[in-house]
């Protein structure tokens, strides 16, 4: 009879034990998914982060965009005025564009400030001129030789 009983509690013993290795698995199985759970909604964040960064630098490059065609609009209608005011007083002004050589002193200055002020914009605004290059998979190269 001593057999029986040892068989008996090895039984008791291996219920036992499966009834807490059940329940360490449920609990195994809880953790693993709010583990998972809280992985998806970090992704979610930073998918959404990311594309509010993508967003704000569309934005910018937008911005950068339209200041310099309005300082490219502004600087041409400046040309136009002082024509226009140089050919009032009876100073005849000869256009000339940059295909032409020339030595008036009054159009090289006129070209140095318009190419002062690109720089300084180029230079103020140099972080998102870069961002919009990388968002765009743009080189350094194809922004020289657009222009």
């Amino acid at each position: 009879m001593p057999d029986l009983n040892i068989a008996h509690e090895m039984l008791n013993q291996q219920r036992q034990s499966a009834v807490a290795l059940g329940q360490h698995m449920n609990d195994l199985a809880n953790v693993n998914r709010q583990q998972l759970a809280g992985m998806h909604a970090e992704q979610q964040a930073a998918i959404v982060r990311l594309t509010a960064a993508g967003q704000e630098a569309a934005n910018r490059a937008r911005m950068a965009e339209g200041a310099l065609v309005d300082l490219r609009d502004m600087t041409l209608a400046h040309r136009g005025l002082i024509s226009d005011l140089a050919a009032r007083g009876g100073h005849v002004t000869n256009n000339t564009d940059a295909r032409q050589t020339s030595n008036l002193v009054n159009q090289h200055m006129v070209d140095m400030t318009t190419h002062n002020q690109v720089m300084n914009l180029m230079h103020t605004h140099a972080q998102m001129f870069g961002a919009y290059m990388q968002q765009q998979q743009i080189s350094q190269q194809e922004i020289c030789t657009s222009t």
